[in-house]
This record gives C-alpha cells, structure tokens and sequence, in this order.
C-alpha cells in the first residue's frame, strides 16, 4: 500500500502502516451498524423501495438539540486590548478565540 512518493515520508508511512495494521487486527462486530429511523417506504412511481432521509435528518438533529449540542453558541466576551483574547462568566480566566466570522478582519481599526 505504501506508493514510491510516500516511502520519503517518515510521518505519512508511518501512518499508512499503522492504518494497515489497525484494518488487519479490526473486529467488524465492533463497528456500529447505522439504522434507519423508521420503516423504509416504498415509492408509488416505481415500486423500489427508498430511504426517508427527511426522518432521519430530523431524528438526527432532534438528538443534537435533546444533548444541547445543536447551534450551541457559547457566551464570551472579547477583549479588545487584548486580541486574540476573551473571558466567560469568570473574568479571570481567558480563553484564545482561534475561529471567528471576521474572515477579512473587519474588526481591525488599523485595516479600515
């Protein structure tokens, strides 16, 4: 598995192999099987039978909202003297913002 442009490479062959290792020594009773919400239905136009995948998109996003996982924004402020810098509930602590929807760095004074 390991091509002639790889073998250079000490970390994407050391990768490879360790992936040839995990596949080889694998269980496959031990990988989840991914099951359908609900009944599939058959298609009136041509009696093949389809997937809902409307039901299970909404079966997936109803779990995430039930774990609070769902668009779950967390409340910070930033620190303007400080970039990249910001705090929580606890002042004291900082916390580094590293991903923010300012992609062409509006935010900055200095750039406008």
């Amino acid at each position: 598995m390991t091509s002639y442009l790889h073998k250079g490479c000490g970390i994407t062959s050391f990768m490879l192999e360790r992936q040839k290792r995990e596949l080889a020594t694998a269980n496959p009773h031990t990988f989840k099987i991914a099951t359908p919400p609900g009944p599939v239905e058959q298609s009136h136009e041509n009696g093949l039978a389809q997937y809902n995948y409307n039901k299970l998109f909404e079966s997936i996003i109803q779990q995430k909202k039930d774990d609070r996982s769902y668009r779950y924004f967390r409340n910070i402020n930033r620190l303007a003297k400080d970039f990249p810098f910001a705090h929580s509930d606890a002042e004291e602590k900082k916390v580094d913002v590293w991903c923010t929807n300012d992609y062409v760095s509006l935010e900055h004074l200095l750039i406008l």
